[in-house]
């Protein structure tokens, strides 16, 4: 299924939502509906799904909700938010992201899937986030192994409040609008 926009629905769809989670390109492309509460307003993914074997809650704005929503009347057949073409079964490839980026010119040294949430990361702390709030929604481990016994923490109401001011902020500079 071709979108307007060139590449696939699924591709499209992957890299209008990557900068808006924070999600590692395998996490989003790998997302299943099962993982998406919409009435919580939260994606819990699985610990085994994640990097570090840890479960990731991932707060969900406004602008997400009705996004993924709009995905689902399309996807909603499959258990991935974004099924692979080819089989509904499996996820869509693993490059498709990159792939895409690169047709739309941008050069591995300028732009990467990956690189959105170092994006994000660097302006949400130039905005002033508390470091522990950041890290906590990159799904990132920080300090010692003994703090962290103490601290587990993970966040979560500011985390809501600083994905809904991020996902303002996105569609604030955003030349496409959803």
């Amino acid at each position: 299924m071709d979108n307007s926009e060139g590449g696939t629905f699924c591709t499209v769809e992957a890299l209008k939502l990557l900068p808006r989670l924070f999600l590692r390109p395998n996490e989003l492309r790998c997302l299943k509906w099962q993982y998406i509460d919409f009435a919580d307003r939260i994606i819990r993914i699985p610990a085994e799904e994640m990097k570090r074997s840890r479960e990731h809650l991932v707060p969900l704005a406004d602008q997400v909700i009705e996004h993924l929503k709009q995905i689902k009347e399309v996807t909603g057949y499959s258990k991935f938010v974004f099924p692979n073409s080819r089989d509904a079964s499996k996820p869509i490839s693993k490059n498709v992201m990159t792939n895409r980026l690169r047709d739309l010119g941008y050069s591995a040294n300028v732009v990467s899937a990956h690189g959105f949430r170092s994006s994000a990361s660097t302006i949400l702390h130039e905005k002033g986030w508390n470091h522990e709030v950041i890290e906590a929604q990159l799904a990132h481990l920080t300090g010692t192994a003994t703090s962290r016994a103490y601290n587990r923490s993970i966040y979560l109401i500011e985390r809501r409040k600083m994905m809904q001011e991020w996902a303002d902020y996105l569609f604030e500079i955003s030349t496409f609008k959803l």
